[in-house]
């Protein structure tokens, strides 16, 4: 456990960057839809061969822009929720559209809103907690077997935020 309380804010002190994340945020949460069927499910199923249940926090969005490359992709999108429930953020997984495996590009994968102290869930159990940093380790870890919660943190740097979120487990 971490010594010191630590916030749900962004460490950006930035407020107009943190209004953009949230309205970037809210915008890709309209378009995304549900990954059963989608280039979003093939990237797991066939690239990733993550062939179990999808968590519902899994969507797909078929057009997101990425600014890196300058144009749009389709996406998988993993929903990161609060302890609450609360939808916080989001990251996407840009994606090939030909091939479904990640997009060529500078960046790949981009979180959007404030993912401090939310997660991506992926399984709930009993016994140890599993926090992994993206979704295809966190479903692979599900994929093997283990018992147990699963939550991705979905960057490296929410680790230390993990307490927010497992204080009570």
């Amino acid at each position: 456990k971490s010594p010191g309380r630590i916030s749900y804010a962004s460490s950006s002190g930035n407020e107009k960057d943190q209004a953009w994340r949230i309205q970037t945020m809210s915008r890709y949460l309209k378009a995304c839809q549900p990954v059963a069927g989608t280039l979003g499910k093939r990237y797991l199923r066939e690239h990733r061969s993550i062939q179990g249940e999808l968590s519902a926090d899994l969507r797909f969005i078929p057009s997101a822009w990425n600014h890196s490359a300058r144009k749009s992709y389709p996406a998988l999108a993993a929903l990161a929720r609060d302890k609450d429930q609360t939808i916080k953020g989001l990251q996407l997984v840009f994606l090939d559209k030909q091939t479904g495996q990640k997009a060529d590009c500078p960046i790949n994968k981009k979180s959007f809103g404030m993912l401090r102290g939310a997660y991506f869930h992926v399984q709930e159990g009993d016994g140890a907690v599993f926090v992994t940093e993206g979704i295809e380790t966190a479903l692979s870890i599900k994929e093997a077997g283990v018992r147990g919660d699963i939550y991705a943190t979905l960057g490296i740097s929410n680790f230390r935020n993990a307490t927010l979120l497992l204080e009570d487990k």
